[in-house]
């Protein structure tokens, strides 16, 4: 498993910019993600299709409260990473300046 660990990196979209924190956990023996971005309730989201190629992984993100789908991809190269999501009617989000917050 790759990219276990805390990150932070920048998000601009027209309902929010700021930092938004990610924990990658291995949750016996399958990824479990955790999304905090301050002063923003993250509705509850699902993980489905991961996939794990090289220092790379994506996802597709279930978001059962508007019965909606995203697309995740992210590469993780040692402290940093970068990606994006593609969330319906916002478009393509980038993670900005990705980097390691802790193990």
């Amino acid at each position: 498993m790759i990219g276990l660990g805390k990150w932070g990196c920048r998000i601009d979209t027209l309902f929010f910019s700021g930092t938004v924190e990610m924990t990658v956990r291995d949750n016996g023996g399958e990824y479990e993600f955790e999304l905090t971005a301050p002063g923003v309730n993250v509705p509850e989201f699902e993980i489905r299709d991961i996939k794990q190629s090289g220092n790379s992984v994506s996802a597709t993100v279930f978001v059962p409260s508007v019965n909606k789908q995203a697309e995740l991809s992210v590469t993780f190269e040692g402290d940093t990473f970068s990606g994006f999501v593609r969330v319906p009617l916002l478009g393509k989000i980038k993670f900005k300046d990705g980097y390691k917050i802790a193990d």
